[in-house]
């Protein structure tokens, strides 16, 4: 995978091998879990890498999709890890604009 969103296109390919809606994944995730804090938007934005899960609910997402926790726990570090380093060259980018005088009053 090379996209940088691995978590996601992991939990996307496990739920469609499974012939899974996010509706049905996340009331698995709920059922084995007893939280009723997922739901389909959640798992969204975990698949298109807009939010790295947590250790509890990665836990909760392996244990649904039957898979080894720690394929669930890389394959978060590596999107988390490619999320920061995106961040810190927006921040760089700003400082940049703000230093340059392309951000009127320093803010965006």
């Amino acid at each position: 995978m090379a996209s940088g969103n691995e978590l996601g296109e992991l939990v996307r390919r496990l739920r469609r091998r499974q012939r899974l809606t996010r509706r049905r994944l996340s009331d698995r995730v709920r059922r084995v879990s007893g939280d009723p804090a997922i739901n389909p938007d959640r798992l969204r934005e975990w698949e298109l890498g807009r939010y790295v899960p947590d250790r509890y609910w990665r836990g909760w997402l392996a244990i649904a999709l039957g898979v080894p926790r720690d394929s669930v726990d890389r394959a978060a570090a590596v999107a988390d890890g490619r999320r920061r380093t995106r961040r810190r060259g927006q921040a760089a980018d700003h400082r940049r604009a703000v230093a340059s005088g392309s951000v009127a009053g320093g803010s965006v």
